[in-house]
């Protein structure tokens, strides 16, 4: 008896052929870097709250120690445009 299923086979085979017959047949792709215009820039804020209510036990009971809120904020990316001639 064969070790590996003929759908198995099947799909091994056709798989490679499938994705060359689609990389064939897509278009080029044309793309333009572009740099922001002096001046323009973001930030990325992200808050959380986490309200701890007590813990659950390993048995399942429910224990009312270790209650807190824990607050964060988090400045995840900040970025601003100096010149046009520093980012190329």
């Amino acid at each position: 008896m064969d070790s590996v299923p003929r759908v198995a086979r099947l799909a091994f085979t056709l798989a490679p052929l499938t994705l060359a017959a689609l990389s064939a047949a897509a278009p080029p792709a044309w793309a333009q870097a572009w740099v922001p215009p002096a001046g323009l820039g973001s930030v990325t804020v992200a808050t959380q709250t986490i309200h701890n209510t007590g813990h659950i036990d390993t048995d399942g009971v429910f224990l009312r120690i270790g209650r807190s809120v824990n607050t964060r904020i988090d400045i995840c990316q900040g970025e601003i445009e100096m010149s046009p001639f520093l980012a190329k």
